[in-house]
């Protein structure tokens, strides 16, 4: 299945955020969830980790992920590498040739030349999209992309934008307005991502997504409101950012949504239902 690109209130753009299935942000939990404790792990100069999964059978492909060493150990890059596997990157693949990958994403904006394993190989970077791709005779060996997006849009969307997308029940599509670290307090729980973004979201029944599509107590409950109240709020934290916050004082199950900027544009964050004594 080909993962699609990011969704941003109607308008695809070409931020990539998602690679083997797993999201830029998402923590160190759901890594360890999905394919237990690493192979490897390396730490590097700058105090972020690495932890390796070999991904096949006969160890030929694996899958990296560096992480910040911040609360949740959130994930900053993700590499795989070695031979074809059952996901793809934006259409392509481990074993790609040079042509389809030009096809796809063009030429990139630098051409490193090195050597891998003890071969010569040359790396494609496309600075702008925070991918690199390592080539080996013309073919690829190696996706990374990282997560330094530079907040430059600070327009969020609003209500309105997000309730249309929910409506359309497209998995995808939402999925690409639900924040990696997304909690959702309901009562006395609080509902996060258990695996990777592909498996909560296209293979898990029961997994957050329930609580956006659910007919009765998911977000999409206030696509059916006629007079929908939202009262918009601003939510300044010094040294992180601005969290726009939309409260509904009239909604009997859910009181708030939270946003907060990642990998582009504005994300829902977190959600917050009311709960009876």
């Amino acid at each position: 299945m080909t993962l699609g690109l990011n969704f941003c209130y109607g308008q695809r753009t070409n931020l990539p955020d998602e690679l083997f299935g797993f999201r830029l942000g998402q923590y160190k939990s759901v890594i360890i969830n999905e394919l237990g404790q690493p192979n490897s792990t390396q730490e590097l100069e700058d105090s972020t980790f690495v932890e390796f999964y070999y991904v096949s059978r006969d160890s030929s492909s694996y899958v990296g992920f560096q992480y910040l060493a911040t609360q949740g150990n959130p994930i900053y890059a993700i590499q795989l590498s070695g031979k074809k596997v059952d996901r793809l990157f934006y259409g392509i693949n481990l074993g790609d040739s040079d042509k389809k990958l030009e096809s796809q994403f063009g030429k990139p904006e630098k051409i490193l030349t090195q050597d891998f394993n003890e071969r010569p190989a040359i790396t494609w970077m496309y600075e702008k999209l925070n991918i690199s791709i390592l080539l080996i005779d013309n073919k690829i060996e190696s996706l990374r992309i990282w997560d330094n997006y530079e907040q430059k849009d600070y327009n969020h969307p609003t209500i309105e934008d997000l309730l249309a997308i929910i409506k359309t029940r497209n998995k995808s599509k939402i999925a690409d307005i639900l924040s990696p670290g997304l909690e959702i307090y309901y009562c006395d729980k609080v509902i996060t991502w258990k695996n990777s973004f592909y498996k909560d979201i296209y293979l898990e029944r029961s997994s957050v997504m329930d609580f956006i599509i659910n007919d009765d107590y998911g977000l999409v409950t206030l696509v059916r409101k006629k007079d929908l109240v939202n009262d918009l709020n601003l939510r300044v934290v010094t040294g992180t950012g601005t969290f726009p916050v939309y409260k509904f004082p009239n909604d009997n199950l859910i009181s708030e949504l939270v946003l907060k900027y990642e990998q582009g544009h504005y994300k829902i964050w977190e959600i917050k239902y009311r709960c009876e004594n």
